[in-house]
């Protein structure tokens, strides 16, 4: 399986766990209106979840609730393996039991049980196996809590939710202002303040990884490329991508 190019809006059901697996790459600050587990072999770079960053340089497995906020910005290659879930997934005793981010360093028990997640048939054991590491982080893990969330963080996990899911479209600060009922500037200040970048270099962020993601896992042709990640014009999309990756489209993925 290839890196996740774009996950969809709502996980339910027999959908409601994906699994992936690809190399680290640069993320900026985000939350997720679903869980998120990954595991993650040894790399050089920083994992930020809340106010808290995790030792990167030995295997680790990190899961974030979607209460939590975090980014990555690696420095060398590494491959991870993600279970992204609904709460549904989980059950009620360890919905109950889960308050926030847990992070644990890799034994040989958890790094079996993602192996058996991902050789994993049907939904019904992915479920029991994912559950069975969970129970093992709450048991064995460190415990990440979150800092007390004012309700411009509640605005921003809303906001970073939709443009995770929405990037594709031609969403703009007054219509997520609107969505979220809070006027244009509030939700201009809280993008600054909160993740310490604008909403339109956000929203950019965003639509060149999903490029990048595209070009590397694709065979698809530049224009295509270009659209699904949200640009509506090839000439802009090959502008801004050459100025923040250092490369073409083109040249990008022969390099990849």
């Amino acid at each position: 399986m290839n890196e996740t190019i774009h996950m969809n809006r709502s996980l339910a059901g027999k959908e409601g766990i994906r699994i992936s697996t690809g190399e680290v790459y640069s993320f900026p600050p985000h939350y997720h209106d679903y869980y998120e587990m990954l595991l993650y072999e040894p790399f050089r770079g920083v994992l930020s979840v809340n106010d808290h960053a995790p030792e990167t340089s030995e295997a680790l497995v990190i899961l974030m609730t979607p209460s939590d906020l975090h980014a990555i910005a690696p420095q060398s290659t590494s491959p991870f393996i993600k279970i992204a879930f609904t709460e549904v997934a989980l059950g009620d005793y360890l919905l109950a039991s889960l308050k926030g981010a847990i992070c644990s360093p890799v034994d040989p028990l958890l790094r079996n049980l993602f192996d058996a997640v991902l050789m994993a048939a049907t939904y019904e054991e992915r479920e029991i196996l994912l559950r069975a590491i969970v129970l093992c982080l709450l048991y064995h893990g460190t415990p990440l809590p979150s800092p007390h969330r004012t309700s411009a963080d509640e605005t921003i996990r809303q906001a970073t939710a939709i443009l995770l899911n929405e990037f594709a479209t031609e969403i703009t600060l007054l219509d997520l202002a609107s969505r979220l009922n809070v006027s244009y500037r509030h939700l201009s200040v809280s993008f600054q303040t909160k993740l310490g970048i604008s909403f339109s270099d956000y929203l950019q962020s965003i639509r060149l990884h999903h490029a990048k993601a595209l070009l590397k896992n694709t065979d698809l042709p530049i224009t295509e490329v270009c659209f699904r990640a949200g640009y509506r014009n090839l000439s802009h999309f090959l502008r801004v991508f050459k100025k923040n990756v250092g490369a073409t489209p083109k040249e990008y993925r022969k390099m990849r």
